[in-house]
């Protein structure tokens, strides 16, 4: 038993379309050698380079929106070795032969990884344990000295139905660094530099392709470094008064009226280590350690719950563990 031709009849096409979708049908004539061949062997028949489409394959040559979603063979009245194929096609967007492939939304994201240098100013060399960068009195060079610094960037690009989804509006993202730990990160160490969209559109289909731009610092203090407290001022106690005052290498007391005077006319050109009480950190004596300045942490950037945005952490990891399907 043996199939011995496939021919489509191409004169015989026929297409519609409604509020549904678009429907094509294809007959094909199938020849046998042996007349107890089936209508189930002619279903998957092939001959001389021609074959009947399988289930689920698009109509590339008329519509590439549509796929073939049955097919039926019935055996030639008077030629028993003869069979009539016909299959059927449909452009439903619902049908299940409408793959993921073919839905640009339900393609997985693309995720790319970039290193980035950058200079800093170094409060502290990179030995170990890390010695503070200043001079032999303890106190930092001005200018600073500048070293290379390695941050990343990670770029996901997600297609989705509307541009505020994965997530809610940009503004509650852009600019703001990690509240929570997010990709293994502690908080305060990543920070949104951007997020993009694009109107796209594909065949049929239409949608946002929108683009989050990731910035990681992984050093002890991430985007929110410590200020070394010093200045040209400091606060100065004089009978239970605090007065700011201009530092110099002078001593104060006070005036038959109870103003401020000075001893000493040594003033400083470069800034002072302060105390956490605002009063000057004293230089290190001979054969002292230098003392260690007080630092001072403010808040660079608003803070926002990654979290928030739906499949960006876990995708990202998947891709990065290359298990993103």
């Amino acid at each position: 038993m043996a199939v011995v031709s496939v021919n489509e009849r191409i004169e015989e096409r026929r297409s519609e379309q409604d509020w549904r979708g678009r429907k094509h049908t294809r007959p094909y004539v199938v020849v046998c050698d042996d007349k107890t061949d089936n209508t189930k062997t002619v279903l998957t028949a092939s001959a001389g380079g021609n074959s009947i489409p399988a289930v689920g394959e698009r109509y590339t040559e008329v519509d590439e929106f549509s796929w073939l979603i049955r097919k039926h063979a019935i055996s030639h009245e008077n030629q028993p070795h003869t069979f009539r194929v016909i299959c059927e096609y449909d452009s439903h967007p619902g049908h299940r032969f409408d793959s993921p492939a073919s839905r640009p939304i339900h393609r997985p994201a693309n995720v790319r990884f970039a290193c980035l240098k950058s200079s800093q100013p170094m409060q502290y060399d990179l030995s170990d344990p890390p010695v503070l960068v200043a001079n032999s009195a303890g106190v930092p060079f001005d200018p600073p000295i500048f070293g290379d610094a390695i941050e990343y960037l990670i770029t996901y690009t997600k297609n989705v139905r509307a541009f505020t989804s994965p997530g809610a509006f940009p503004q509650d993202f852009v600019g703001h660094v990690n509240k929570y730990e997010f990709l293994d990160v502690a908080p305060g160490h990543a920070k949104l530099d951007d997020l993009s969209g694009t109107y796209e559109r594909s065949g049929l289909y239409k949608y946002w392709a929108v683009t989050f731009v990731f910035h990681f610092k992984l050093d002890e203090y991430g985007f929110e470094p410590p200020t070394i407290s010093a200045g040209f001022q400091e606060l100065v106690t004089v009978q239970s008064v605090v007065h700011r005052v201009e530092i110099s290498d002078k001593t104060y007391g006070l005036d038959e009226d109870g103003s401020i005077i000075e001893t000493g006319v040594a003033t400083v050109s470069s800034p002072q280590l302060l105390k956490a009480d605002g009063s000057r950190l004293q230089p290190a004596q001979p054969g002292e350690e230098p003392p260690q300045p007080h630092l001072i942490q403010f808040q660079r950037y608003p803070i926002a719950d990654f979290r928030r945005i739906a499949g960006v952490e876990s995708e990202i990891l998947a891709a990065l563990n290359g298990t993103l399907e």
